[in-house]
C-alpha cells in the first residue's frame, strides 16, 4: 500500500509548471536593462556607452525584446491555464481581486462584490483563512512563487481540497505588476492518499 501511495504523490504537475519558470526567467530579464536605464540617468554622461558596455540603444533594444518575449509568454501561459480544470484567477499587485473572476465566481458562487479585495479568502475554509492569509502576506512581501493548499467552499456549500499556486508578473522596471495563478481540485488525490493511509495502519 506504501507502494501505491508514493505513486499517487509522484504524479506529475500540470504542464503549466514550464511556463510559469519561463515567466521567472524572462520577467528577470526585463528588469537588468531597465535597472541599468535608471541607474544611467544619474550618473554623469562622460562616455556613450553604459557601465557594461552596451550602448544606450543596445540597451533599450535589449529591455524591448524582453519585454515582448514576457508579453509573449504571458499570453501563452494565460492560454494554457485556461484550457485546464483550474480555476484560474489574477490579482493586482497587492494580491487583491480587483477584475471579474469568472472561474472563482463559477465555482464559488461569489459575486465579484464578495470576492472584490481580499473578499475571496471568505470562501476559504475557516480553519484554513488564517494560514492562507499569512502565505499570501509573505508571498507578498518576498515577491516570490505562492504555493499552498487549502479547502475551497463550493458553491453547493462543500469544500473542496485545493493545491493552489500564483507566479508574480513583472514589468519592465522589475517591479510586481499583478498575480496569475490556478486552483486546481486534488480532492480526488486527497481521499485515495486517505484511504491508502487507512489500510496501511490496519
Amino acid at each position: 500500500m506504501t507502494t501505491a501511495l508514493a505513486h499517487i504523490k509522484r504524479r506529475p504537475q500540470l504542464n503549466f509548471e514550464k511556463e510559469q519558470r519561463a515567466f521567472v526567467k524572462c520577467g528577470k530579464l526585463a528588469a537588468k536593462p531597465a535597472q541599468a536605464a535608471t541607474r544611467r540617468k544619474h550618473m554623469p554622461q562622460t562616455s556613450t556607452t553604459s557601465p557594461t558596455g552596451q550602448a544606450p540603444a543596445a540597451a533599450d533594444n535589449s529591455a524591448r525584446d524582453a519585454s515582448a518575449e514576457l508579453r509573449a509568454i504571458d499570453a501563452r501561459f494565460r492560454s494554457l491555464i485556461t484550457a485546464t480544470s483550474a480555476i484560474v484567477w489574477s490579482a493586482d499587485r497587492d494580491g487583491h481581486f480587483e477584475t471579474e473572476q469568472e472561474g472563482w465566481s463559477s465555482f464559488t458562487g461569489q459575486s465579484f462584490a464578495q470576492l472584490r479585495g481580499y473578499g475571496y479568502l471568505d470562501a476559504v475554509h475557516p480553519d484554513d483563512r488564517e494560514r492562507t492569509r499569512t502565505e499570501i502576506a509573505a508571498a507578498l512581501a518576498q515577491g516570490a512563487m505562492f504555493e499552498t493548499e487549502h479547502r475551497l467552499r463550493r458553491a453547493d456549500g462543500q469544500y473542496r481540497h485545493m493545491h493552489v499556486r500564483a507566479l508574480a508578473i513583472r514589468g519592465d522596471d522589475g517591479e510586481v505588476r499583478e498575480w496569475i495563478g490556478p486552483n486546481t481540485d486534488i480532492g480526488q488525490r486527497k481521499d485515495v492518499e486517505q484511504r491508502l493511509t487507512l489500510l496501511d495502519a490496519m
